[in-house]
Parts: structure tokens; C-alpha cells; sequence
């Protein structure tokens, strides 16, 4: 075990000032406190056009094909005991119906305007339930598909309305070449379509990438993923301002996924100009119009002292000409000056970490985490830490926004934190700082999540997850390529979530090789039909499931020394914690994470900082909705206004109640002096091979003795009435103070990612929580045995 317990003086005062605090807390006097370490200033510039646009941005139609407007010019294909007909139902448009019968797919054609089709609108009706995919094709070469297939649920009986709005990557192609639209239906079997129309429109580029004066949004290239705007050959930008000191410019520029066939080759003109004249031109290829791949071009120009003399910065895409626009991507420029001292904060969540896989905790022997080790002997360990939920998105925006799930009503992993919310990252980048994101999982992304607000840019797998070896990669070469500057930097690894794939390396070191676990010969183990879902096709033992979770956690620890002593890293402030825990079998849940007992909800949490204690453990309870706080403290930013309390300053006060919520709502819990009460707030219904299966019935309560139970197998809510009534009660008003109406944004419909979600074991439905949590007066048979 690494440290001892740390007493901490008690706080004088309100509030401490930060560096106050340290020298009360590391036994030196106020003036040998160290003072929180300048930044060096980072200027976000902004870029303006220099003429007004005159495009139309609206959406063009390009055709539309209806029954009766001929151009019924389709082709069938699919079993021959489909028949296309032209329906004309009495009172309604004339549509072409699709009777029952095989999967099919119906083919329109036109000559193309050599302009982009981005998006088709089709109308349907529905008997019965059926599925539409979208395909453009040119020369019977499929050049766009939709990236969904979307569903369709109709009446049984009449037809049901449908409009399906389908987005297509943009693509150019010769004007002279015929064009088909393809509209796939399938499964129908027992279903009618009618096709009612269909329409292909032109998204204008600036409605496809964000204009210079809106807010930029991602542009993705490969996994790199950057705030950028949309600059067009037509309507050059500017941006005007002062050097103090000698700077540099940073900006880049890059091809939008679909732009790639652009005509020509394109490149970035930029023209620096001050009251005496031109200072330099410089010019700048924009890769991936012809044969060399898209990737992001990363442009530096050195910018000598002004004082107060203006410089302006115009920058012109070459390319086109007058007749047709062409664009790229532009990330806003930033004004900078390099310091070798810059500061740094780097934020690691390992993905389901439980807080006795640390080899350091002294928990389990059969546990080697050495460099998170190394990390706890040179920082402050908090030995008791909770998660706020026991689901990745949920748990990740309570850290990244210090607000609980109670309040952000982000509760699963399809519903994305909304734009209200204010993150660390939007502080950090307010306050100078670079602000980069490197995540493991696809769902992360910010489409999907939400979390990129605040950062500049995000590395996102492109094969929805990947290891720590090939995140840490990225986030390499990025440092590589911005030194100097401030960075704020969250790591997100994935590596001890389901499916384990440990390497031999770090298997070896947990399962003996004498022994063969998918031996056909070993006897079957007795499992829940869920815990065979998650286990390798052949596996024969439980124990090789918990040992490939060892050696995951032990993989992933030998990749954190080329975070944590990377020269950009290594003496800024560090935090390392989880978004949740996993059960390896505790209460019938086999590598997984629900319910919201210990193993799902305690997590580690470290801490390291310059000048901060050194391989110190604090036992008292916490919860890392606190962190983000503690991190704008420890970087010196202790006067931004964020939610919650430094972990720093309140070691040494009373330890407050900590609640959780278990992923869509489900139940909430509170633990406080010893003790873990849950309440079932909603049937905690699995199904699998259409089999229902309840493990926790509505409103139902547990309570746990935490010092003398710590696996929670005994409950103790019928032997402790007077306890269990009363942290119940703690929860019910906690569920009911809860303000406002949370920060939710969108949900995800894209099947790609949803079906990579079920891969993992998570459900795919969004909840709703707009109402409230609970009923206080709920007089159920369960909640009244409560009510006394």
C-alpha cells in the first residue's frame, strides 16, 4: 500500500486561497506556498469575410420522381413475386405501392446538374413495419449511401405517413454521366409500401460546413477531428489584430470527408499585411483533391512585435474558378506565445477501472498496476472515491461538467449532453489553453456525446474503439507538433471494458499457459444466459474472464509512463480516475456494470500536481463530480465559476452524503457514515433470448453495512428499519431537489454506433427523466413500509 492516511488542518476561513491552502496542507508558511504558474497567453482570433456572400445557403432541389410527373423510369429488383403498381387511391396523391413479399429495391434515373446530392427527403406509406436504405449511384457505381438504415413502423392495418430524411456524403462527378437513385425496402414480409415521392436536393457548402462568422463546428479527417469553418474560393476571410510580443500563428486547413473530388488542385493563400505594406505571401497545397490522402495541414507563421499597430491576416482558397466554387476547412487561427514552462492539465479516465484493480490500494495481490503506483507515491490517492453512475456517458458528463446526472438528465449512453451545458473544457479554453480530447470509444464523439464543447479538437477510433497504445499514439504527436502553449488534455482509454483482449504478454502473467480455458472437455459453467453473451464463443471458465480483466488493466498501466513522463506532462497537474467500476460476478452481474453496488461505483482517483504532497493517501469519501473543480484550482484558475467543491481544500471537513444514479434512471443510491442504501426506482428488466429477467423490482430498497460488508451480500434494510427509513428519505429528497431541466441534447439513431453499443452490453434506448424522479408520496406496498 502506497502512502499513509493525510490529516489535513482544518480550513480557515470561507474559502482559502489555493496557494493559502497548500502551505497549510504541506506544513510550510503561507510565503513559501508556490504561486500558481502564469500561462502563457493563447488568443483565439476571429476570422471575417471580407465581402459579403451572395449565395443562396437554402437547400436546392435537384429532382423530384412522382407517379404522376413522368419520369416513372424505374427498375425493380428483387423476388419476382414483388409487383410494383401505380396506386391511385381515392382523395390521395398517386403513389407506387410494393406489396408483400421479399426485400426489394426500386431504381430511379436522371441526368445530374453536376452538383452535389446530399440529402433525400422520401415520403411513404406504411402497413406493417419495414426498413429503407438509401444508395446514389452513378455509372452503376455506388458513390453515396445513407449512413443509416432507417426504420419504418406503420399501422397494421392503414397506411401510416412516413417522411425519411436520409444524408448522403457529398461527391462530385461529371455532369455528362447518368445518375440513379436506389431505394432499398426490406424486410417487408407482411408489410405494403407505398411510395409517395421522392426528392434529391443540393446542401450549399455553407450549409454543410459552418460559415467563418458562425460558431465552427467538427470537421473530421481519419480519427482527428477540429473546430473549423467552411472557406470558399469565392469569399476570401480576414482577421485583424495586434502583437505585444513576438507570437506565432497558428492555424490549419484540410478537405471535408466528401469534398475529395473538387476539380483541380487546391491550395491556402496567406497575406500578412501591416500599416507599412505587405509583411510575407505564403502558399500552401491542400491535400487530397487528387491522389495524395486528406489530412490536416498545420501552418505556423512567426509574427514579430506590433505594439499597437494593427496586422491584418487574409486568407484565399485557390482553386476553382468563377463558375465553380470550391472549399476547404479552416480551424480558427490562434496568436501565441511559446513558453517552455507552459503550463499543462491532463485529465485520464480509464473505462470501467475498479477501485481495487490499483496494485497500490493493497487490496488484491493478484493486481500489478506499477505506474499508476508510481503516480500515488508522487500525488495525494483518494483511497474512497464513488462514480456518479455506473454508465460511461453519464459518469463522463458529471466529471466534465462538475454537475451530477441528477441535474445534466444524461442518464444513458444515446442521449448527448446539450450545448446549455458549461464544460471544463469551454473554461480551460476560455482561460488560454489548448484544449485537446483523446477517446478510446466511438460513441464519444462529440455527434454522439456532446463533449466536444470547449474542445479545440478530438481524436475519435475509427473502428469505434481501440487500445491504449494506439490512443496514447495520437495524443503524442499532437504534443510533438504544439510545444510551448498550454494544454488542457482529457484521455479517455477503453482497454479494461468488455470484450477482454488482454496480449499474451499480460495474459501469461494472470492465466497459467499449462491450462487451456476453451477446452471442450471442461465442464460447461453454470451462468445467466447475459453472462454468456459477453464471454468468447468456446470459453469454458469464469476464472479466465477475470484474470483477461487483470491483464487488460496491467496492459493498460504500461502505456500511462508515455502520458505521465512525457516532457509536455510531466510537471503539470496529473488526475487519473474511472467512470465506473465492473462486477465480475457479485450479484449475478458477469463483466458488467449494473446496479450500483461497490463494485460498479468505486473508483480510483489520483492526484498530482507541482508542489503538491507526495504519496499520501486520503481516506475520506469522495466523489469525482469534484474533480473538474479541483482542476481549475489546481491550474490557478480558482476564480472561474464552476460547480462543486476542490477535493483539495475540503479533506480535512465533514464527509458528505454521496448520491449515484444507475444507468436510465433505474435506481439511485446514497452512502454515508459506513453505510450503502439503494432504491429501486424503475423494473431493472433484462431481455435476452426472449427472456425476461428482473433481478430488482420497482421501489424495492437495499442497505449495506460498507465496513463490515464490503461486497454487499448481506442486506440489512428489514434488520435496520430506523436506518433504512431515513436513508431512504435521503434519497427521495435529493432525487427531489433536483433543478432545472438538465442539459439534454440529441439522441442517437445512428445504427452503426447503436449496434456497436449492443456489441458492448449497453442497452440502446434512450429514457426520458424530463418528470420527476420519483414520487415522494408514492404509497406503494414498497415505498409505504417506509413512510412512518
Amino acid at each position: 500500500m502506497i502512502g499513509s492516511t493525510w490529516r489535513a488542518p482544518a480550513r480557515v476561513g470561507a474559502r482559502l486561497g489555493l496557494g493559502l491552502v497548500l502551505a497549510f496542507l504541506l506544513g510550510c508558511s503561507e510565503s513559501e506556498a508556490s504561486e500558481p504558474q502564469a500561462t502563457p497567453q493563447v488568443r483565439h482570433l476571429e476570422l471575417r469575410p471580407i465581402a459579403e456572400d451572395p449565395r443562396d445557403h437554402e437547400p436546392v432541389s435537384l429532382v423530384t420522381f412522382k407517379p404522376d410527373d413522368g419520369k416513372n423510369n424505374f427498375v425493380t429488383e428483387g423476388d419476382e413475386s414483388h409487383k410494383v403498381i401505380e396506386a391511385r387511391l381515392p382523395g390521395e396523391v398517386p403513389r407506387w405501392a410494393v406489396v408483400a413479399g421479399a426485400p426489394t429495391a426500386l431504381r430511379w434515373q436522371w441526368k445530374n446538374e453536376a452538383r452535389f446530392c446530399q440529402r433525400a427527403i422520401v415520403t411513404l406509406a406504411v402497413v406493417g413495419y419495414a426498413e429503407a436504405t438509401l444508395n446514389l449511384y452513378a455509372k452503376d457505381h455506388l458513390i453515396a449511401s445513407s449512413a443509416v438504415t432507417e426504420p419504418i413502423l406503420g399501422s397494421p392495418n392503414e397506411p401510416t405517413i412516413s417522411t425519411l430524411v436520409f444524408d448522403l456524403p457529398s461527391t462530385y462527378h461529371d455532369r455528362t454521366e447518368t445518375w440513379f437513385v436506389e431505394l432499398f425496402l426490406g424486410p417487408i414480409a407482411r408489410t405494403r409500401v407505398e411510395v409517395c415521392s421522392i426528392e434529391l436536393l443540393h446542401i450549399p457548402a455553407r450549409g454543410a460546413l459552418a460559415g467563418v462568422d458562425e460558431a465552427p463546428g467538427f470537421v473530421r479527417v481519419g480519427d482527428d477531428h477540429r473546430r473549423a469553418a467552411g472557406l470558399s474560393s469565392w469569399v476570401p476571410v480576414r482577421s485583424v489584430f495586434t502583437a505585444d510580443a513576438d507570437s506565432v500563428l497558428s492555424f490549419a486547413v484540410a478537405l471535408p470527408e466528401g469534398f475529395e473530388k473538387q476539380p483541380g488542385e487546391l491550395a491556402l493563400q496567406v497575406r500578412l499585411v501591416d500599416e507599412d505594406g505587405p509583411r510575407a505571401t505564403k502558399v500552401y497545397p491542400v491535400p487530397g483533391c487528387e491522389t495524395e490522402a486528406r489530412r490536416w495541414v498545420d501552418i505556423e507563421l512567426p509574427i514579430a512585435a506590433s505594439g499597437e499597430r494593427p496586422i491584418s491576416v487574409t486568407w484565399k482558397l485557390l482553386g476553382g474558378d468563377t463558375k465553380v466554387e470550391v472549399f476547404c476547412a479552416l480551424t480558427p487561427p490562434i496568436l501565441a506565445r511559446r513558453d517552455a514552462n507552459a503550463s499543462s492539465v491532463l485529465l485520464v479516465t480509464s473505462d470501467t477501472h475498479r477501485a481495487d484493480h490499483v496494485s497500490g490500494a493493497g487490496l488484491r495481490h493478484d493486481v500489478h498496476t506499477p505506474e499508476i503506483d508510481r503516480l500515488m507515491a508522487r500525488g495525494l490517492w483518494f483511497s474512497n472515491c464513488v462514480s456518479s453512475s455506473n454508465a460511461t456517458n453519464p459518469s463522463h458528463a458529471a466529471i466534465l461538467t462538475g454537475t451530477s446526472p441528477r441535474d445534466t438528465r444524461v442518464i444513458d449512453n444515446v442521449t448527448a449532453l446539450g450545448g446549455d451545458a458549461v464544460t471544463l473544457a469551454e473554461r480551460f479554453h476560455d482561460a488560454g489553453y489548448l484544449t485537446w480530447a483523446v477517446v478510446s470509444a466511438g460513441h464519444l464523439d462529440d455527434v454522439h456525446s456532446g463533449f466536444g464543447q470547449g474542445f479545440d479538437r478530438i481524436s475519435v477510433p475509427t473502428d469505434f474503439q481501440r487500445k491504449a497504445d494506439g490512443t496514447i499514439a495520437r495524443l503524442e504527436d499532437w504534443l510533438d507538433s504544439q510545444r510551448g502553449l498550454p494544454v488542457f488534455v482529457w484521455v479517455h482509454l477503453f482497454d479494461a471494458h468488455t470484450p477482454y483482449d488482454p496480449s499474451a504478454e499480460f495474459l501469461h502473467g494472470q492465466w497459467p499457459g499449462s491450462i487451456d480455458a476453451f477446452d471442450p472437455k471442461l465442464p460447461e459453467p453454470d451462468l445467466p444466459a447475459i453472462a454468456w453473451a459477453l464471454m468468447p464463443n468456446g470459453l469454458r471458465s469464469v476464472d479466465y474472464m477475470t484474470a483477461s480483466y487483470r491483464a487488460e488493466v496491467s496492459s493498460l498501466d504500461a502505456q500511462l509512463p508515455r502520458l505521465f513522463e512525457h516532457p509536455r506532462l510531466a510537471n503539470g497537474v496529473i488526475a487519473l480516475t474511472a467512470d465506473h467500476g465492473e462486477s465480475l460476478g457479485a450479484h449475478g452481474v458477469f463483466w458488467d456494470h449494473r446496479g450500483l453496488y461497490p463494485q460498479s461505483t468505486h473508483v480510483p482517483l489520483v492526484l498530482a500536481w507541482p508542489d503538491g504532497p507526495r504519496g499520501v493517501r486520503s481516506d475520506r469519501p469522495v466523489t469525482n463530480v469534484d474533480l473538474a473543480r479541483t482542476l481549475l484550482d489546481l491550474a490557478g484558475l480558482g476564480a472561474i465559476e464552476f460547480p462543486g467543491q476542490s477535493l483539495v481544500e475540503e479533506l480535512e471537513t465533514a464527509a458528505v452524503p454521496r448520491f449515484s444514479i444507475a444507468s436510465g434512471g433505474t435506481a439511485a443510491s446514497v452512502q454515508h457514515d459506513g453505510w450503502l442504501a439503494i432504491l429501486q426506482l424503475a423494473s431493472d428488466r433484462i431481455w435476452l433470448g426472449g427472456d425476461c429477467h428482473e433481478p430488482s423490482p420497482s421501489h424495492s430498497l437495499e442497505l449495506f453495512d460498507l465496513r463490515n460488508d464490503s461486497r454487499c451480500l448481506d442486506d440489512r434494510a428489514a434488520d435496520e428499519p430506523e436506518r433504512a427509513t431515513r436513508m431512504r428519505a435521503a434519497v427521495v429528497s435529493w432525487l427531489s431537489s433536483a433543478t432545472g431541466t438538465g442539459f439534454v441534447g440529441q439522441t442517437t439513431t445512428d445504427e452503426h454506433t447503436l449496434s456497436a453499443l449492443r456489441a458492448l452490453g449497453y442497452t440502446t434506448e434512450a429514457t426520458d427523466v424530463s418528470g420527476a424522479w420519483i414520487d415522494p408520496a408514492c404509497a406503494c406496498a414498497r415505498c409505504a413500509a417506509y413512510q412512518h
